[in-house]
């Protein structure tokens, strides 16, 4: 299985309050497996109506190991991704309808090309879902804390973040 590494750098990127997630120390190194690497547009959940997954925009989830994010439903939250044999598990902390929320999951490429997994929210519900490849969003995903929600402080943009939107090397 192959990676994808990139570096998330705190002391780069102080000037914005965002959600950090748990145990995230200053400088990070993730790696996620090539074929899941990047955005991905869920499609279908087993348990959400379909109608309800835009809510807040197209539902997405990213795994590129910076800076990834979900957003389905009301919620907006920070993924923190860790490669399995077969794929990825993930824990996810944001906020929904201006409530602190969190949840874990875990996702792998189906024979299909289409990334399967589940997504359970801490407390909560559990649904299966199915997300096709997709490009980053035009607009990034708005904070939780823009929505309300102050959790702790986390870097608003990354190094590989900002070179990959504004091209800079």
């Amino acid at each position: 299985m192959s990676f994808c590494t990139c570096r998330e750098s705190w002391a780069d990127a102080v000037t914005g309050a965002k959600i950090l997630p748990r145990g995230r120390s200053q400088v990070v190194w993730r790696q996620v497996p090539t074929q899941l690497h990047g955005w991905w547009r869920i499609t279908e959940t087993q348990v959400w109506a379909i109608e309800h997954l835009d809510l807040l925009g197209p539902a997405m989830i990213s795994f590129t190991g910076h800076d990834d994010r979900l957003r389905m439903l009301a919620i907006l939250a920070y993924v923190d991704c860790t490669p399995t044999k077969t794929g990825v598990s993930f824990t996810w902390e944001g906020a929904s309808e201006y409530d602190p929320i969190s949840g874990t999951g875990t996702a792998k490429l189906g024979k299909d090309g289409r990334l399967k997994g589940t997504i359970k929210i801490k407390d909560g519900d559990s649904s299966t879902f199915v997300a096709e490849r997709a490009q980053a969003p035009d607009e990034p995903i708005a904070d939780a804390s823009a929505r309300g929600f102050s959790g702790a402080l986390r870097p608003a943009a990354t190094l590989c973040d900002n070179r990959e939107r504004s091209g800079d090397e």
